[in-house]
């Protein structure tokens, strides 16, 4: 099947379970605000980005070599299958051991089983998950993605508002809609077949482990660039204000959810052109119509950035659209770090990932040091959205220094970068006819990408 075919297939197929997923978790941000006060859910925010630190350790990286060997008919699909389970149990087992020192920390003694329950199950529903794409089964992917989050809608709604559970009851609904998801996936997928540790070859493992380890200090440095600024902002500033912080970030997940549909095929599309004659011209097409697409739809969210937030969220919370506009391009720069991130995945050069993570986590540590105490929570984002660009512009100018024909639009993105900028200034300070120069430069991004966006309509109808 043709190249662009395919990933437009892939990605057609994402969309049906990725946008229905994904509006519906939106949409339950509604109830959220108001079952919780904002320093409750600033505790929560903790809880929660404190397991996605945990969960690489748990998982050892293995997810990401599930993807790249699973695509890989070199190896049997239940050798990388089984070295997948194993590699959570013996996680899961290691983080165990640090939790008389997790029950010691003020927000979570209360809920260090649940903490723990979350962790597993979402490390075993990312097994179940990533196994499922690397057999093929994409349409049972998608489908998952509806079921999981109908599912943690249906029960975070009956323990957050007749029950109200609080705290405890968001993290009891996500651990039983993991569950319920591994089942899913397990019985729907026939991945029972799949489970055999007997005769397992060392080298397999060897190699598997080889490619993931390097990535669980990829994760954690992820981890430190994503979510450490709330940590700072909780405090430096209050927990309140990093409640606000935390819901601000709802607002730029549009922008994740509409890139996430693509990504998810692109990474499938990467790692199977990897080995072709013109995969330098086919990494080049498709980046240069994804990065405009990005700009787009996150200039159109900074527009109505202070109406979305006034329909979705409670009074409460409405503060929090000033700072939406910097995570907004903070948003744009992760989406594009991400799509190198899977042609170093295809490549199979996990130390690179490792090092330009570790380059843009020092930096993001440095600026919310430097920057949360003058400009307060907007700060945070800065760093964000500079360590984010910084990442992008070392792979970028990595992977070009290997591949020479590779192009990556430097010049387009410096002018798209340049309008959101003066898009997100006017936001912030509100000069008289805002909304009138708002249009204004979204009309520019998409006169400045029009081309490019018309030649992705035009492959995909064909």
């Amino acid at each position: 099947m043709d190249k662009y075919k395919s990933l437009a297939r892939n990605t057609a197929v994402f969309a049906i379970g990725t946008f229905g997923s994904k509006i519906l978790s939106f949409i339950m941000v509604f109830f959220y605000s108001r079952a919780m006060q904002t320093a409750e859910f600033g505790t929560l925010d903790i809880i929660i980005n404190s397991g996605s630190l945990l969960l690489p350790i748990v998982m050892l990286g293995i997810q990401n070599a599930i993807i790249r060997f699973g695509l890989d008919n070199d190896y049997k699909k239940s050798d990388v299958f089984s070295v997948g389970i194993i590699s959570v149990l013996l996680g899961f087992s290691f983080v165990l051991c640090f939790s008389p020192l997790l029950i010691k920390v003020q927000e979570f003694k209360n809920y260090i089983f649940l903490l723990y329950g979350y962790i597993f199950m979402s490390a075993m529903r990312h097994i179940c998950s990533y196994f499922v794409r690397a057999i093929g089964k994409v349409k049972l992917f998608a489908a998952d993605g509806i079921f999981s989050t109908f599912m943690t809608c249906l029960l975070t709604i009956i323990f957050l508002l007749p029950l109200k559970m609080g705290i405890r009851g968001y993290l009891l609904a996500i651990i039983l809609a993991d569950f319920c998801s591994v089942l899913f996936l397990t019985f729907l997928g026939g991945l029972l077949k799949y489970v055999n540790f007997k005769g397992l070859k060392f080298s397999l493992v060897k190699k598997m482990l080889l490619f993931s380890l390097p990535l669980i200090p990829t994760s954690l440095l992820w981890w430190v660039i994503n979510v450490s600024d709330r940590y700072f902002v909780q405090y430096m500033v209050s927990a309140s204000a990093n409640g606000l912080y935390s819901v601000a970030y709802k607002v730029p997940t549009i922008l994740t959810l509409v890139s996430t549909v693509f990504l998810d095929a692109w990474q499938i599309s990467a790692v199977t052109e990897n080995s072709t004659l013109s995969r330098n011209h086919f990494y080049s097409n498709v980046f240069k119509s994804f990065q405009g697409a990005v700009f787009v739809v996150s200039s159109g969210l900074i527009l109505f950035a202070k109406f979305i937030t006034k329909i979705l969220l409670d009074a409460d919370y409405y503060a929090s659209w000033q700072y939406i506009p910097v995570l907004m391009l903070a948003t744009v720069y992760s989406c594009f770090v991400v799509f190198l991130g899977n042609i170093y995945l295809a490549e199979k050069r996990s130390v690179s990932t490792l090092i330009t993570t570790l380059l843009g986590a020092i930096l993001n540590l440095v600026l919310n040091f430097i920057l949360i105490k003058p400009f307060g929570v907007n700060g945070a984002a800065v760093a964000t959205c500079i360590s984010y660009f910084a990442v992008y512009a070392i792979r970028a100018a990595d992977i070009k220094m290997r591949n020479k024909t590779i192009t990556f639009s430097s010049g387009i993105i410096l002018i798209n970068s340049l309008i959101t900028a003066a898009q997100i200034i006017l936001m912030l300070l509100e000069p008289p006819y805002w909304v009138v120069y708002q249009m204004v430069c979204l009309g520019l991004l998409i006169a400045v990408n029009y081309k490019m966006l018309l030649d992705v309509i035009k492959k995909i109808l064909k």
